[in-house]
């Protein structure tokens, strides 16, 4: 049981040691340029853009540059520039790698939990070859996470406008009238 414990703690080690590593794909706070956008989605990639006004388009992404986005939106393409656009909400399965890592330690500690329960008619199998066997359930763990992460959609929101709120005031005097008008958008 002494090379178990060295491989479990080897092991434990090395997950907790890539839970704290940043990837690509985990939750990341939103950008806020078209230029920082690139490395958030590609083309193809299926959006939610609110632009300014507050209307919501949903398209695929047809070709972005640090300027301006092209959206294909029912077989049309239209271009949208940085300045008019709020926010870019992308629609995506949830991380494999995240689905791996905790489906490896979830079966991982299944086989740890097994093999160390006393009255167990298994505990006696753990012996043969501990370090097969906690390798072949976290594998199998992994699996499993990474197919529960592909039924896993979710939206993440990868860009947002740092410009929050216009105030537009307009007034209007005539001889009989005068009229003040205040536009507020966010």
């Amino acid at each position: 049981m002494g090379i178990l414990n060295g491989f479990l703690r080897l092991s434990s080690c090395a997950i907790i040691l890539l839970l704290l590593t940043a990837h690509t794909g985990w939750s990341e706070e939103p950008v806020h340029t078209f230029g920082d956008l690139r490395s958030r989605v590609r083309d193809g990639d299926k959006v939610l853009l609110v632009d300014k006004r507050g209307q919501e388009l949903r398209g695929s992404i047809a070709g972005l540059s640090a300027a301006s986005l092209d959206l294909m939106i029912n077989g049309t393409v239209s271009s949208f520039p940085e300045t008019s656009v709020q926010k870019i909400t992308h629609h995506h399965h949830a991380s494999l790698l995240k689905g791996a890592v905790f489906g490896a330690l979830a079966g991982g500690v299944t086989f740890m939990v097994v093999c160390e329960m006393k009255n167990n008619s298994d505990a006696g199998r753990c012996t043969v070859d501990p370090a097969a066997s906690f390798a072949a359930s976290a594998g199998v763990g992994a699996l499993s996470g990474m197919g529960i992460a592909t039924m896993i959609r979710r939206s993440e929101s990868v860009f947002e406008s740092t410009e929050r709120v216009k105030i537009k005031a307009v007034s209007t005097f005539t001889g009989k009238w005068k009229a003040v008008a205040l536009a507020i958008s966010f």
